[in-house]
């Protein structure tokens, strides 16, 4: 059995793309750090904005809606579903890396070269960096209830993909874009 990385507990996510493995408390303190670096990075929310959180009800699109709720609880924020029908500052788009890369590959495939990046005006796309899997793993550790047919259909080669070829790909395309 694995363990922890820092804590010799028995691990429940190991990070292959970086060779850590992590125990359930261990791994819900990266990944929450993870986000609030990538918010600062992206300077999307400030204290006090009105957030919508917009998922597509698959179970790594609701951990991930459940992460950015625990990242950002001391920050004053008003956090609403994406139906609520009330005014927002920001739309928290649940988009992780593996469908990015599908809709990458399907934009180029219908001949849209330009994709949104993760900031696009009000909506906001934080978890871009994020595995699908780890989005998963930290949904079912909180418990969040969910449906198990609403998965996005993810296909093409990147639906098993390494998260290290998923990022570099995604690298690649941002570094081809800035080029045209």
């Amino acid at each position: 059995m694995e363990r922890c990385f820092s804590c010799s507990r028995p691990a429940v996510y190991h990070a292959y793309h970086f060779g850590r493995s992590f125990c359930a408390q261990h791994f819900k303190r990266y990944l929450v750090r993870k986000l609030r670096r990538e918010l600062y990075r992206l300077k999307a929310v400030s204290p006090g904005d009105s957030v919508a959180v917009r998922t597509d009800g698959s179970l790594p699109s609701l951990g991930a809606a459940r992460l950015f709720a625990d990242a950002t609880r001391k920050w004053k924020l008003r956090i609403y579903g994406a139906r609520a029908g009330r005014k927002i500052d920001k739309e928290i788009r649940t988009d992780f890396l593996q469908y990015h890369v599908h809709k990458i590959l399907k934009g180029i495939a219908d001949g849209d070269i330009k994709q949104p990046g993760a900031v696009d005006g009000n909506i906001i796309r934080p978890f871009l960096a994020f595995p699908g899997k780890a989005l998963a793993v930290y949904a079912l550790l909180e418990g969040v209830a969910f449906e198990e047919d609403r998965a996005p259909e993810l296909g093409g080669a990147f639906r098993y993909a390494s998260v290290a070829l998923c990022l570099n790909f995604v690298r690649a395309y941002e570094k081809l874009q800035q080029a045209f």
